[in-house]
């Protein structure tokens, strides 16, 4: 990345009424930065370092953040629909809260302490995800894959509509609530009554 094309972005709010400001979303640097009520589907953040930053009502369904480095971000009440982070560098301290993130992919992705609190996950892709200590809280887990991973220490407590095979998937020490929690043993064969 050439320091050149660089835009460099530090304690800014950015809303709908000043988001034309940012001129290039891709090879940018964004710290401490807040946006919110703002959409930006569809762009590309790809080659950028997000630090720090808070999305608020905001919008980034099928945004893209390849070879980005994500540290320290919070989304609340966010659409991620469709957003890739396997392709992201690195991913440390993600926090997602009442999000949408249908058909997100965080494949093979090593972000442990992730957040997922309230968040819908249908469809998302965790196979072969590295999450120990993650929270998925109250989450809707419809049709999300969780193979061949590690979710050691993790809370699963309220969330809903998982599968997970735990002879696949590393879960020791996790956190799961009733009655969900006896999808457990949906593998293994057995009946409870």
């Amino acid at each position: 990345m050439s320091l050149l094309n660089t835009q460099y972005y530090e304690d800014e709010e950015f809303t709908i009424e000043n988001i034309s400001t940012i001129s290039e979303y891709s090879s940018s640097e964004f710290i401490s930065c807040r946006f919110v009520g703002v959409d930006l589907s569809s762009l590309s953040f790809d080659n950028s370092t997000l630090v720090e930053c808070v999305f608020e009502k905001s919008n980034l369904s099928n945004a893209t953040f390849k070879n980005s480095t994500l540290r320290d971000l919070t989304f609340k009440n966010c659409k991620l629909t469709g957003v890739n982070f396997s392709s992201v560098n690195s991913l440390f301290e993600l926090k997602f809260y009442d999000c949408l993130l249908n058909l997100s992919s965080f494949h093979s992705c090593k972000s442990p302490n992730i957040v997922f609190s309230c968040c819908d996950l249908r469809e998302a892709d965790f196979n072969e995800a590295q999450m120990n200590s993650a929270i998925f809280c109250d989450s809707i887990l419809e049709g999300a894959s969780l193979n061949n991973g590690s979710f050691e220490k993790s809370d699963f407590r309220g969330a809903k509509n998982y599968f997970i095979d735990p002879k696949f998937t590393r879960i020791r020490k996790s956190k799961f609530s009733l009655p969900e929690a006896l999808t457990l043993l949906t593998s293994l064969e057995v009946e409870v009554e």
